[in-house]
Formats: C-alpha cells, structure tokens, sequence
C-alpha cells in the first residue's frame, strides 16, 4: 500500500477515534525515504531535506521523523 495511502488511512482513523483533526505525522526512517520519493516522483511539493530550516509537510501537517526504521503514527 502506497504511503500515501497509508497516512490517509491514519488520518481518518484518528478524526475517528478522537473526532480531532490530526495536526502532525510521524514517520520512520522507511517510510519518510518512501514519501520523498513519491513526492520527487508525482512533482508534488518538494518535501526539505533535514538541513533545511522549514518543517516538512504532507496536507498540510507537520511531518516528524523518528528514531526507528519503520513507524507511522498521527496525533
């Protein structure tokens, strides 16, 4: 399933569940690698590398990349 899928997924789980919109995305190592490359592949917006000061985004939520191969969680 695409990674992109995958957040969406998550995404609606959790306006579900809390009945909240989600405000942040974590990702692992895997999966951000995953969604950079689908975001270079479909010229979506350029998702910054780490050095770059601006935080990265998908839809408009803040991205954060943990310290773990494979995660994905929304908050």
């Amino acid at each position: 399933m695409a990674i992109t899928t995958q957040i969406n997924i998550a995404i609606i789980d959790h306006k579900t569940s809390t009945g909240k919109d989600a405000e942040r995305i974590y990702l692992g190592h895997n999966q951000m690698t995953e969604l950079r490359q689908w975001a270079d592949a479909h010229i979506y917006h350029k998702i910054d590398t780490p050095n770059e000061t601006k935080r990265q985004e998908y839809g408009g939520r803040q991205i954060y990349e943990v310290d773990d191969d494979n995660h994905l969680a929304v908050a």
